[in-house]
């Protein structure tokens, strides 16, 4: 009935009062902007996605590094405990178990950890050679495995910060508005992955980026979105150092929270 209605406002031919006019009026004027309001919905939408999606790629490639250098640090504590207990007759065993996963990681993330993998790889012939011998030297032994455990260490330190650098660097020189919103929602993510990863943050200038994009920003929801990633990693004392000496700029924290107003 509605739809008939409005069919006969468009024949002229028809009188038509000055009420049936004005809804006629309105069908025109308004017509456009509901097509609009309903079509943005819908690219509002795409758009979360498209951002978790390109965020899910960063956080996926962190999470990974982690998993694996919690199954080598598994390894390593086994390794440890047989030597504090003077068990060095099945030393080889394990030897062999944790330089084939740290072998393993290293062929996996070849490209993120270029830097210290060769002399990795020397440290753990070195230890494989020690184990095998007939009389196992524990002093050797756990030396070796020091000198591992510090190597492997900074390795993994290394390909993380090479993640954590790239995310910043598209925070400070975003390509796209969506790679700008996924770089904030993939470091926000990352300040709930624990400590460690949060004072890496803030030695690849996270928390520099973060302020950067809170007060510079023209955008609410962007504004909003950084001052979120940026309470999320500001828990430990580096980030709150950092924060306290990056954001002397002579802005209160209540002028922080009325920019993402």
């Amino acid at each position: 009935a509605l739809l008939n209605f409005f069919q006969h406002l468009d024949n002229p031919q028809e009188p038509c009062d000055p009420v049936r006019r004005w809804l006629g009026d309105l069908r025109v004027l308004y017509e456009t902007e509901c097509m609009n309001t309903l079509q943005s919905k819908s690219v509002a939408v795409d758009l979360n996605k498209q951002v978790t999606a390109m965020a899910a790629t960063t956080t996926d490639t962190i999470r990974m590094l982690q998993d694996r250098t919690r199954l080598i640090s598994v390894e390593f504590s086994k390794l440890c405990r047989q030597l504090d207990c003077g068990l060095l007759d099945h030393m080889g065993p394990l030897v062999q178990s944790l330089a084939g996963h740290i072998t393993e990681f290293v062929r996996q993330h070849s490209d993120r950890v270029e830097s210290g993998a060769r002399e990795l790889e020397k440290v753990c012939d070195k230890l494989r050679l020690s184990s095998a011998r007939s009389n196992v030297c524990k002093a050797d032994i756990a030396s070796d495995v020091a000198t591992l455990g510090n190597l492997f260490t900074r390795l993994v330190d290394s390909a993380l910060t090479h993640q954590i650098t790239m995310l910043v660097n598209v925070i400070e020189e975003p390509g796209t508005e969506m790679a700008l919103r996924a770089a904030l929602s993939s470091l926000c993510d990352l300040g709930t992955e624990g400590p460690h990863l949060i004072r890496l943050v803030a030695e690849c200038e996270g928390v520099n980026a973060l302020l950067a994009v809170v007060l510079e920003s023209r955008s609410s929801s962007i504004r909003t979105a950084a001052l979120r990633s940026l309470s999320t990693v500001c828990c430990v004392t580096d980030t709150i150092r950092r924060f306290e000496q990056v954001g002397d700029s002579g802005r209160s924290d209540n002028e922080l929270c009325v920019d993402c107003c």
